[in-house]
């Protein structure tokens, strides 16, 4: 039996990524330095739900790429498969109020939760990150998910998706500080979101602010966002 640490994919959202905004949340830049994806942002002067995770319209800016197994092969709803992400470097200014995900989904430029069909591990970004700190999140029905745990003082944020053949298991996210403490917090979600089959998995990485947020032009926020697929069957 070989126990090793998992070879993960790291993330760079400047190469092999599609970048979609569909409405008015956008970027005005994003880059990547030594692993770390910088995202700067337009002025947003009024939030609204269509912005968040946890309305019906998704309509937050995003990156995407078709979702592979190690071999190469694309993933789809007929399989079975864990998704792990690892999240860290984080940066973020205090005054927003911003969620970050990384997941898989089914219709990644779908501008609704429900035909974007996503299921993710993330963080909360900004003054009231102390809330939710690690954040599961599921947009696969009428409103998104986007429940976690409280601040736990991590640094780096672990999840894991499960996916069984066309049906979604949960999510589980917890977190660690400078990977050597162990997580003090984590939470679980159960759901047995049914898909059609075969359909294709695409990995998304996306940002949402809330109902009310508003961002200034030229904020920004930092991080490093790793992922590996392990097939079950």
């Amino acid at each position: 039996m070989n126990i090793s640490p998992l070879a993960y994919t790291v993330i760079d959202l400047t190469s092999g990524y599609t970048k979609l905004e569909p409405d008015g949340m956008g970027y005005s830049d994003v880059s990547n330095a030594a692993n770390v994806n910088t995202i700067t942002f337009n002025a947003l002067a009024t939030g609204d739900l269509k912005y968040a995770f946890n309305g019906a319209d998704s309509k937050w800016p995003r990156h995407y790429a078709a979702l592979n197994d190690a071999g190469g092969t694309r993933l789809t709803t007929d399989d079975s498969f864990l998704m792990v992400v690892k999240l860290s470097n984080f940066t973020f200014p205090s005054a927003v109020d911003l969620r970050m995900a990384v997941g898989c989904c089914v219709d990644p430029e779908s501008i609704t939760t429900a035909a974007f069909d996503g299921y993710g591990i993330g963080r909360r970004m900004g003054s009231l990150a102390s809330q939710r700190e690690g954040i599961q999140v599921q947009l696969g029905t009428t409103n998104g998910n986007t429940n976690g745990f409280t601040y736990d003082s991590a640094d780096t944020i672990y999840g894991v998706v499960v996916r069984t053949a066309a049906q979604h298991a949960g999510n589980t996210v917890f977190g660690e500080v400078s990977d050597v403490n162990g997580p003090n917090a984590q939470y679980t979600q159960k759901s047995s979101q049914s898909l059609t089959a075969s359909q294709n998995w695409s990995l998304f990485v996306a940002v949402s602010t809330t109902s009310t947020g508003t961002i200034s032009a030229g904020e920004s926020i930092a991080f490093q966002a790793e992922y590996q697929v392990i097939r079950l069957r």
